[in-house]
């Protein structure tokens, strides 16, 4: 082979202004559009999201409060600075009602107190909302609207406290278990059984003991 023809072999033909080892620059735009997205990004994408909906569901909760308060507290949203503070009203009223049995009774050592407070930090206060009569056993139904049963009546099992009074026992019944008692015999057999064990305890006590 002449050295023409080695000449000749080894003639390239490249692009005009091509330099060896660089490469020709990418569309960087291409490149962002192909790429899948990363952990950090679908990370962001997911705590907007939440974000979003956390606060719908925060709107949500507060306008269902508000509605609340109107209907059952007398709490309007146009005489509010706006709805957090309706919300605020509910909670609060929410917190003073009773969850379960108020119940108040003496032992046979042992002056007036609540064996059960009905989930209430302050169950004299709800107590002191109810019209007692001066003595005897009695049914009435209270709040605002007469959603609550409080009643009094003597021990079944016909206990006595230490002077040998017939021992009493008032109680407040809150929304959720009134509903199906129209009477003191229905108080009989729906509270009594609830309250017995308690009771008993508090019967056997003694002055300053647990």
């Amino acid at each position: 082979m002449t050295s023409d023809e080695v000449n000749d072999f080894l003639e390239h033909h490249g692009v005009k202004g091509m330099k060896w080892g660089t490469r020709k620059a990418r569309n960087e735009s291409v490149k962002e559009s192909s790429e899948t997205p990363t952990k950090d990004s679908s990370r962001k994408n997911l705590k907007k999201a939440g974000i979003i909906l956390g606060s719908a569901v925060g709107i949500a909760a507060i306008a269902g409060g508000a509605y609340y308060a109107k209907k059952h507290y007398g709490v309007s949203m146009k005489d509010s600075a706006n709805v957090s503070e309706s919300a605020k009203k509910f909670a609060k009223a929410m917190a003073e009602e009773p969850l379960g049995i108020v119940h108040s009774s003496r032992g046979r050592n042992v002056g007036f107190t609540f064996p059960q407070r009905g989930g209430l930090t302050d169950p004299l206060s709800e107590h002191g909302k109810v019209n007692w009569t001066a003595s005897g056993e009695m049914f009435q139904r209270y709040g605002n609207r007469s959603e609550k049963i409080a009643a009094r009546f003597f021990d079944p099992e016909g206990r006595v406290d230490r002077a040998g009074r017939l021992i009493p026992h008032e109680v407040m019944l809150p929304e959720a278990l009134a509903k199906d008692v129209h009477d003191l015999d229905g108080v009989h057999k729906k509270v009594w059984p609830l309250i017995k064990d308690t009771y008993d305890a508090l019967y056997k006590a003694e002055p300053g003991g647990d």
